[in-house]
């Protein structure tokens, strides 16, 4: 676009929506002047004004050659912004359980030195799973048990109630 903007993108879980991650995007502008359509004037004889007109976001000025002395200017051009464009970008869910990173580029036609990159990047899906038994048979003298699990998450080891006083960690 030829204006700086930013958006917010968020990442929220499908299952809870108060587990989300918040990244900001900022966009710089691209500098530009912009030649409407009609820029060839054909002027009679006797002269007259014509009006050119651009767009642009940076600051410029209209130069005329020195050995032309036929043409002067008789105002400066208003300031005057480009028309914005925006992209919408889907990220579909992480259905993986690590991290993903990508990055996007934003190239001029005609000019591939100019151009933004962004960098997303997409939290892992939070999940903890089971090992291959979630039941296991104590006998009434006691055992040690190892629960085997795999996670990519903080965890802790909640006892239920009626377990509570005969389970230790």
């Amino acid at each position: 676009t030829f204006n700086p903007r930013s958006a917010k993108i968020q990442i929220v879980s499908a299952v809870d929506d108060t587990l989300f991650v918040e990244y900001t995007v900022n966009q710089a502008q691209r500098d530009a002047i912009v030649a409407d359509e009609n820029n060839t004037f054909e002027v009679l004889a006797e002269g007259g004004d014509i009006s050119i007109n651009y767009e642009r976001n940076v600051a410029c000025e209209v130069i005329i050659p020195e050995d032309v002395t036929w043409i002067t200017k008789v105002q400066a051009e208003a300031t005057r912004a480009l028309v914005a464009e925006s992209v919408t970008l889907r990220v579909a869910a992480n259905t993986t359980y690590g991290e993903r990173e990508a990055q996007v580029k934003v190239v001029m036609s005609g000019n591939e030195e100019v151009y933004a990159v962004y960098t997303i990047k997409q939290l892992q899906n939070d999940a903890i799973l089971p090992g291959e038994n979630n039941t296991y048979e104590v006998g009434a003298a006691g055992d040690i048990i190892r629960i085997d699990f795999q996670t990519n998450v903080d965890w802790n080891v909640v006892i239920s109630e009626e377990g509570a006083e005969w389970i230790r960690k």
